[in-house]
Formats: structure tokens, sequence, C-alpha cells
């Protein structure tokens, strides 16, 4: 499985306490690694100082990371107060791409008087700058990396993200047109395409059913479907329609894997019923 990679931006602002700020940045990479789903990819102290983003040449320079490395969701946190522009200028570069903030707990304050982070009024400027700009995000809170909430919300996020990302230019395979009774499952291929980089595949129902016909009751993928429909209670199904079935999802898997589909859409009725001889529901559930 493919990891969903995550592109990090470790906020820091100069004046406050960078060792602090490197620090906070190294927990929260360690606790990502917890997730076998992401990867997280960040600057370290080869593209910026000390690996972290603290004005808008490191933010140009993390943004050239992201690029290479194909991120598929951006994580902005502010290790200290965090330099809120170069946090915006990074999300503008990725706008669209689901994106989480944060902010990380506080050291006490020094005796002196001396505030080493401020992460929190540092995290109420970025999310007005994202707001200003209409850049839509949500809020994990004012965390440390070594809290189950922190690992709960990235792993929320994750999971978000990458329904996101197999939403985004998904092909969509069209076996048929709607049946005319259901208008519930109409659709704008051209709002698809240009909202969401989606691309309908249309084929005929028929030429499914005659793909269906074509196989042999001994081919190896139909009879690892039968196997599969064996593990629930299919006793008072006649054999034969049984084969019918784990033969029509064959020849749609055979479209999905020669299409590259990401799903399908398949009228249900009534030619498969009058022509074919089977209810498709088992099939498609």
């Amino acid at each position: 499985m493919t990891k969903l990679r995550i592109g990090f931006v470790p906020l820091h602002r100069k004046g406050f306490d960078e060792k602090w700020a490197a620090g906070i940045k190294s927990k929260i990479v360690e606790a990502s690694s917890k997730l076998d789903m992401i990867e997280l990819i960040h600057p370290d102290s080869s593209t910026t100082n000390m690996g972290l983003v603290s004005d808008d040449k490191e933010a140009h320079k993390t943004v050239r990371l992201f690029k290479e490395k194909d991120v598929h969701a951006i994580l902005l946190g502010t290790m200290t107060f965090g330099e809120e522009l170069a946090g915006v200028t990074v999300a503008e570069e990725f706008k669209g791409y689901p994106l989480m903030v944060f902010g990380t707990k506080e050291p006490e304050t020094q005796p002196s008087g001396f505030k080493g982070s401020d992460s929190f009024c540092g995290t109420l400027s970025l999310a007005s700058d994202l707001y200003r700009r209409k850049i839509p995000f949500i809020f994990l809170g004012v965390v440390s990396p070594d809290e189950e909430a922190f690992i709960k919300g990235l792993e929320n996020f994750a999971r978000a993200a990458a329904i996101v990302r197999g939403f985004v230019g998904a092909r969509i395979g069209l076996v048929g047109s709607r049946p005319e009774a259901f208008e519930t499952v109409t659709y704008n291929e051209a709002v698809m395409a240009r909202l969401y980089k989606q691309r309908v595949v249309p084929t005929t129902i028929f030429s499914i059913i005659e793909e269906s016909r074509k196989l042999n009751d001994g081919d190896p993928d139909v009879i690892k479907i039968m196997n599969d429909m064996g593990t629930v209670d299919v006793t008072e199904v006649p054999k034969e329609d049984l084969v019918k079935m784990a033969k029509f999802e064959t020849a749609l898997r055979k479209l999905a894997k020669e299409k590259s589909l990401d799903g399908m859409g398949v009228r249900c009725w009534t030619e498969i019923e009058n022509y074919y001889g089977i209810f498709p529901c088992f099939v498609m559930g």
C-alpha cells in the first residue's frame, strides 16, 4: 500500500527558543512514525536552519521539497510563536490540499521573564491569515506530540486526506446509462472534471454481459469469486446463478483493471435480469 505523504511545516519565529522548536519538531516526527499509513515529509538541517521554517526563503525551499516528493496533504504546526507568513506561503502553493493546523504546548516562562515559545498566540495569527485568504483548514488544537490527542488527531486527518486523494482525479467506470426511474443517480461530467479532475469511462451493459458469457466455469478468477461467495450462506441460490454472478463480477473486475478505474456505476436493471438472468445486487455489494 502506498503511504500517504504529508508535508509537515515546522514553523518558528526568530527571537524565540530555537532549540526548543527543533526539539518539539523532532518529537513530532518521532511520534508520527507510529502511524504506518503515513510518511511525514519535512525540511531537515540541509534544507533550512535546524530543519525549521522561519521566513519566506525557507518557505519556498519547503515548497520545492513538497513538490519534489509529491505530497498529498499539508500539516502546519507552530513550534514556537511560528512565522505566520511563511506558513501561509506554503499553504497558498498547495491550496485545495487537505490542510491541518496545530499549536504546541509551551515550556514554563523562565525566571528572567523570557517566553521561549508562545505557540498559542502564533497559532491564532496563522489561522487568521489562512481565513483571510479563504484557505480552508481543520484545527487539531494545542497539543504535545507525546499526547494521545496528537496521534489520534493526526490519524483522523490522514484518513480524511486519503479519501480526498482517492476522490480527486478518480476514473469512474459507467456500465450502461442510469435506469429511467432513478433520478437520484444523475451526475454532471463537466462539473466532475472541472472541480475534481475526475473522468467518466463509459461502456455498455451488453458488452459486460457478453464478456461474462465468454468465460468458462473453470476460469481461475471465476472459481476464486465462487469461493468468496461461499463464505456466506448461499445454499438457497441455484449454483448456475452463482456461477453467472461470479462471471459477471469477473468481467467487471477485468474492465476495472484494463481501464484503471477507481470506482464504478452499473446499470442494475432491467437488461441484466432480462438478458442474463440474474440480479447484480450480490455482485455489487
